[in-house]
């Protein structure tokens, strides 16, 4: 895993912090992810006429089907996790 310079900031502020394994807290933020998406979803409909346009309907759409894709594929990423490997995450991140 490469050394990150934002995440080592966290924790040297201690706003970053290894918590045990919950499936609530993996829920809530499945959640908050699907919400989001909701929230994105319902802005595009208040743009002004310009900003209206075939190109901005056309972006929007890709962009929540990019959202899609990417959920979807941490989905299938958080499943085939295996304890190893979050073993192996858990020990990069505490070198941080």
């Amino acid at each position: 895993m490469k050394k990150s310079n934002f995440l080592s900031k966290l924790k040297t502020e201690k706003k970053l912090e290894l918590v045990e394994q919950s499936n609530s807290i993996s829920k809530s933020y499945g959640l908050k992810s699907v919400e989001c998406k909701e929230e994105r979803i319902d802005k595009q409909y208040y743009v002004t006429p310009m900003q209206n346009s075939s190109s901005t309907k056309d972006s929007s759409k890709e962009l929540i089907r990019l959202a899609n894709k990417f959920i979807l594929e941490i989905e299938s990423y958080k499943t085939q996790l295996k304890l190893l490997d979050i073993k192996k995450i858990r020990e990069e991140i505490e070198k941080i």
